[in-house]
This record gives structure tokens, C-alpha cells and sequence, in this order.
């Protein structure tokens, strides 16, 4: 097997990662802008989890949570609100992780890139 196999593995895995959290990240922000962060708390257990929530109306609702879903159980829950339809709301915490892991992910290609080319430029 040729060494120059493995900067080009770098520089072809770099490039991959780095194409596929710009696009992720370009998707990230297809989230409507406008909706309202709000706090609210967990009520129930297990399977029949929701969380409590005040709309901008005062009204109290409640969305159910998926089971595979990290909330605390006890404590502050953040929220997105729909300014134009109260009742319609998602977790914060998924998107918090999302982007996340796209940053690191495109940490991670830049930096394949990097390695790759320096490699690539050394052994040449």
C-alpha cells in the first residue's frame, strides 16, 4: 500500500465531514427564527412524560415528551413557542445538541484537511 494513501484518506474524509456539516448546519438553520424561548418543567413519568408550559397568553399547555429524550426530571425544561399558534412547541435541547455536534464535526473535517495536506506536502 502506498503511504501517500494516507493523506489522501485524510484529505478525501475531510472533505466528506466538512461537505456534511455544512449542509447540516445550512438545514440547522431552517428552524423559524421567530419562535419565543420559554421555560417549562416535566410533569408525569415514564412513558406519559409532558412538559408544562405557559404560552405568551397565560395559558398553561402541555407537550408530550418522547421517551428518548434527555429532560431533567426535575427542574427547568427550555422550549420554542410558535408566536402565531401557542400550542405548538418544541424541546430546545435537541437543537442545542444538534448544533453541537455539527460544530465538532466540522472541527473535525477542517482539521482531517489540515493533517492531510501538511502530510500530503511533506512526503512529496
Amino acid at each position: 500500500m502506498p503511504i501517500t494513501l494516507v493523506p489522501a484518506g485524510f484529505l478525501v474524509g475531510g472533505a466528506v465531514l466538512v461537505w456534511w456539516a455544512w449542509t447540516r448546519r445550512r438545514a440547522l438553520a431552517l428552524r423559524p427564527s421567530d419562535w419565543l424561548p420559554v421555560t417549562g418543567s416535566v410533569v408525569g413519568s415514564g412513558a406519559s412524560r409532558r412538559v408544562e408550559y405557559l404560552s405568551p397568553e397565560g395559558r398553561r399547555l402541555r407537550i408530550q415528551v418522547p421517551e428518548d429524550a434527555l429532560v431533567p426530571a426535575d427542574g427547568p425544561v427550555g422550549l420554542f413557542v410558535d408566536p402565531r399558534d401557542p400550542s405548538r412547541a418544541r424541546l430546545a435541547e435537541p437543537d442545542r445538541v444538534a448544533a453541537r455536534l455539527v460544530r465538532q464535526l466540522l472541527l473535525l473535517g477542517v482539521v482531517m484537511l489540515v493533517v492531510g495536506a501538511v502530510t500530503l506536502a511533506v512526503l512529496a
